[in-house]
């Protein structure tokens, strides 16, 4: 950390602490304050302990505490821009569909995109395709893409999020095994049953037999595809042609499948964890080996530690397993009350946005009360806190495992909805 963020880490800490009497909440030592949340801040000096803290890292974790809150993305959006200009991490991996993220990519450098927004709207998680406060993000990826800096807009998620995931991925899958030889299949119920799984909201689910096949089939997959990566050199990422025609980004599809099949059929929602670690450390190693990598997405994911999610563990506890710690970085994002609107891609029921609160005596609720608004916080910060039990809704004494950084907006407000639907 240089002279300045020392400076500003010792103000803050002291600022907090104030001159108070015996009464007063115990203190969080701030890292650093967050001036402004606007996309277009030209300022970026409040966000150099950010750049501090993660400098070294080849992939930082950018959480959400919900799916629905405008302060959290517009400052995440802010962040994101910050580490790209100044620190650059040159991919932005979202949280949806590793084939969605791909095949955007594909369509903006062929040039049947002219508005990154408007392909999002169909290809990535509905929430982050319908909010304007993201929109000044896809604006900037859109200016740099033919430039000498691009930023990669791609995604990591092992789920499905797409109409084209359910109508053209598996006959694409279909034509490049056909055409390499690869295995013989029954397409026609491969592709049907295969639908049903990724795509719920548009098939029934199959019987057990069906389900039985499509396991079987993919293992088949698996196997001949693995046996091609192994064979196939993957040429740098300026020589290649599209995504589709290589044997390991179509493993990563078979194993994100299989990954589904545990847990939208199993319950065992843990796969889904860590496939979408395996599928940022693919991005990472094998699609973009020399760049660096910032990956949006809920808190659940993002963090090393979140036991209520059935159970499973974040998609960081994984990667850092994989890639090793001293190699990523996770920055959770929480707030202390406000408005956020409900995650339905139905919109009468997204209508209505919901109060949700902090609980008393946790960190956040603590960080209200001493008039922090916007801060970034290292979570090595909180271990010396005897009084609140807990932060991101997790038991404190987990913090320095739940993630590295938090950065904290006092007051959320609800996303707002640009739909066309």
């Amino acid at each position: 950390m240089n002279n300045q963020s020392i400076t500003s880490t010792l103000l803050c800490t002291l600022l907090l602490f104030g001159c108070g009497g015996d009464n007063e909440p115990e203190q969080v030592s701030v890292t650093s304050y967050i001036n402004s949340l606007e996309f277009g801040e030209t300022d970026n000096s409040d966000l150099e302990a950010i750049g501090t803290a993660v400098s070294g890292k080849s992939i930082i974790g950018l959480g959400e505490a919900t799916h629905g809150g405008a302060q959290g993305y517009k400052l995440k959006s802010r962040v994101a821009k910050y580490l790209h200009q100044e620190e650059g991490y040159q991919v932005l991996a979202m949280e949806s569909g590793l084939y969605d993220g791909l095949r955007l990519w594909q369509r903006l450098m062929d040039g049947d995109v002219t508005d990154v927004r408007d392909a999002i709207l169909y290809s990535f998680m509905f929430l982050y395709a319908e909010t304007p406060e993201i929109y000044p993000l896809y604006e900037y990826v859109e200016q740099q893409a033919f430039t000498d800096n691009p930023m990669y807009l791609v995604a990591f998620d092992g789920r499905h999020s797409s109409d084209p995931a359910c109508d053209t991925m598996l006959p694409e899958m279909k034509t490049f095994s056909e055409a390499n030889q690869l295995v013989s299949l029954d397409w026609d119920s491969f592709i049907a049953n295969g639908n049903a799984m990724m795509c719920p909201w548009y098939f029934e689910e199959p019987d057990t037999a069906n389900k039985e096949l499509l396991i079987t089939q993919l293992q088949s997959l698996n196997s001949a595809l693995t046996q091609m990566k192994a064979s196939q050199a993957l040429p740098a990422l300026e020589d290649r042609s599209g995504f589709r025609d290589y044997a390991t980004f179509w493993l990563q599809i078979v194993k994100s499948m299989q990954a589904q099949i545990n847990s939208r059929w199993f319950d065992s929602y843990n796969d889904d964890e860590i496939m979408q670690a395996d599928n940022l450390y693919w991005l990472k190693t094998e699609w973009f080996p020399n760049k660096n990598i910032v990956a949006w997405g809920h808190n659940v994911h993002i963090s090393s530690y979140i036991g209520a999610w059935h159970d499973s563990i974040g998609a960081f506890a994984h990667l850092k397993e994989m890639i090793g710690e001293d190699n990523v970085y996770s920055l959770l994002h929480s707030f202390d009350h406000g408005y956020i609107t409900p995650m339905y891609a139905e919109l009468e029921l997204r209508s209505t946005p919901y109060y949700a609160s902090s609980v008393p005596n946790s960190v956040e609720k603590l960080l209200a009360q001493n008039g922090v608004e916007t801060a970034f916080i290292e979570m090595a910060n909180l271990a010396s806190l005897s009084s609140p039990n807990s932060i991101v809704g997790q038991s404190l004494l987990r913090a320095t495992e739940l993630a590295d950084g938090l950065i904290y907006t006092q007051e959320e407000t609800p996303s707002t909805i640009d739909s066309p639907r």
